[in-house]
């Protein structure tokens, strides 16, 4: 039987986005019309499960597609503060893909096995 190390299993990436005010409602409008095209809205205790794929196809084009992942829940309940969760292999590229395409906003990420 093979050994399960923690990097074949999904970790979960928080993304805490603070910042210019434009940016934030730029986000918070990106992420709700993905969750409501390609997730399940209504299923939030147990996650809204937006393909990192949809998310970073809108962000940088193409490339997006080879990404695996989901975006678990969405927190934009506080107007100067938005929180993406999500679940992945990699939680980089979406970090990076946030602060390239959000120049105003600050992006911090915390990592956690789940």
């Amino acid at each position: 039987m093979k050994k399960i190390t923690d990097n074949e299993h999904p970790h979960c990436y928080t993304y805490t986005l603070t910042g210019n005010a434009d940016a934030l409602k730029a986000v918070q409008t990106l992420m709700n019309d993905l969750i409501q095209r390609y997730g399940i809205p209504d299923n939030e205790p147990l996650g809204c499960f937006v393909p990192h794929e949809y998310l970073m196809q809108v962000l940088i084009g193409g490339e997006g597609k080879s990404m695996v992942g989901n975006v678990r829940h969405f927190y934009d309940d506080d107007p100067q503060e938005l929180v993406i969760e999500t679940e992945a292999d990699d939680g980089r590229p979406l970090h990076n893909a946030l602060a390239e395409c959000f120049p105003g906003l600050n992006v911090q990420i915390e990592e956690t096995l789940i």
